[in-house]
């Protein structure tokens, strides 16, 4: 059966987490298998980049429009070529050979990651990591600058609940 008609496009959230945004929905239990994706370095000399987790969120009827991708480390600078196979669209049609090319490049949430010390848990997979990810993401979308190094300040703490409020401040 011929697959539907679908592109994609790659947003890089960190040097080890990159999206795959898809035209369609798609199925998440397609999306699960780490094999269905090859990452191969376009630009000479570029790390060789191989695919270790795989995340998706799925709507009432099991579908998404997007995926994380866990990845070895991309080396900055460098282009990439992603190519996907053995997706299912939501009328179960198969999605074969996908393909982005994309350039990896340092984000805000890497930028303030260096920040972190050592002591914090800030794994890919860490509640940290990911509101860290959400806000640079959401700050790029508003029209955040590239190439304002965001630096993150404590600046006051609020306990309330069992979560704790803080305001910080993004700048250079």
């Amino acid at each position: 059966m011929a697959g539907a008609l679908s592109k994609i496009s790659v947003q890089v959230l960190s040097k080890d987490k990159i999206r795959i945004n898809f035209t369609l929905d798609v199925t998440v239990q397609s999306l699960l298998d780490i094999d269905n994706y090859i990452i191969t370095p376009i630009t000479s000399g570029a790390n060789n980049v191989v695919v270790q987790s795989v995340n998706g969120l799925a709507n009432d009827y099991g579908l998404t429009h997007f995926v994380d991708l866990g990845v070895s480390t991309i080396s900055i600078d460098s282009t990439y070529r992603i190519e996907i196979s053995n997706i299912y669209d939501a009328n179960g049609m198969v999605l074969n050979y996908l393909y982005a090319n994309f350039i990896a490049r340092k984000t805000k949430t890497d930028s303030i990651l260096n920040f972190i010390p050592s002591n914090y848990g800030v794994g890919i997979d860490s509640v940290f990591y990911n509101v860290l990810q959400a806000i640079a993401i959401e700050d790029e979308k508003m029209g955040g600058q590239d190439n304002l190094a965001p630096i993150m300040v404590p600046a006051t703490y609020e306990v309330w609940g069992s979560f704790i409020w803080g305001t910080f401040k993004w700048g250079g």
